[in-house]
C-alpha cells in the first residue's frame, strides 16, 4: 500500500534516498560508539 502511494505522488526516490541516508547515520552512530568505547578501555587500561 505504501508504495503504491509513493509511486503514485513520485516520491519513490525520495524514499528511497530516506531510507540509504537512515542506514548510512545509523552506521556512523555505530562506528561512533566503538571508537569512543574502545579509547575509554584504553584510558581506562592506561592510566598510571
Amino acid at each position: 500500500q505504501v508504495q503504491l502511494t509513493l509511486g503514485r505522488v513520485g516520491g519513490s526516490r525520495v524514499a528511497w534516498t530516506g531510507r540509504a541516508l537512515g542506514l548510512l547515520a545509523v552506521y556512523l552512530a555505530v562506528t561512533a560508539a566503538l571508537a569512543v568505547g574502545f579509547y575509554g578501555l584504553l584510558e581506562l587500561f592506561a592510566a598510571d
